[in-house]
């Protein structure tokens, strides 16, 4: 098939295309078009409820203004459900539990210093900052390490050891 054969056909195709469309325009546009208008029926609250609704067709089932404004007056916003009472819990001071660490000194390096912790039993261990240590009074994070002085957290509570200076 030679060029002038496809253009052919595509001229012949592109025809039958335009031809189709418009004869569907015109059956369309010309056929007859029947339209009723729907009855309506005004609704009314008692409508919500099966038992208590009427014929909607009557006069007395018509809204009145004091319905429509108890309707507009709900709170239509309000939360879903109920925000449940918060338990009223007492707080009590956790008792200072002695941690039994002495701080004999400190490593002051730019993001790495250490502190140097006595346990009870004498022992010495160095902890960096952001370390835990485990101790018989829980467990304990290194927080801060100063010059002179650590903070640690112990059941969730600040605490600080200082270096203590015998003569």
């Amino acid at each position: 098939m030679n060029v002038r054969r496809q253009k052919r056909l595509i001229s012949l195709t592109a025809a039958v295309i335009a031809v189709a469309a418009i004869a569907t325009l015109v059956v369309g546009l010309s056929a007859p078009v029947d339209i009723e208008a729907a009855p309506t029926t005004r609704l009314s609250v008692d409508d919500a409820n099966p038992d208590t609704a009427s014929d909607p067709n009557t006069e007395t089932n018509k809204l009145t203004l004091t319905d429509l404004r108890r309707v507009s007056s709900l709170d239509l916003r309000r939360p879903l459900f109920e925000d449940p009472t918060p338990a009223v819990t007492q707080t009590q001071a956790q008792p200072t539990v002695p941690l039994n660490l002495t701080l004999v000194g400190t490593v002051q390096e730019d993001g790495h210093s250490m502190a140097m912790l006595r346990k009870a039993d004498g022992s010495i261990t160095v902890c960096a900052e952001g370390a835990t240590l485990d101790n018989p009074a829980g467990t304990i994070t290194i927080k801060q390490v100063e010059t002179d002085r650590v903070t640690l957290i112990h059941r969730g509570l600040p605490r600080v050891l200082e270096i203590t200076v015998t003569p």
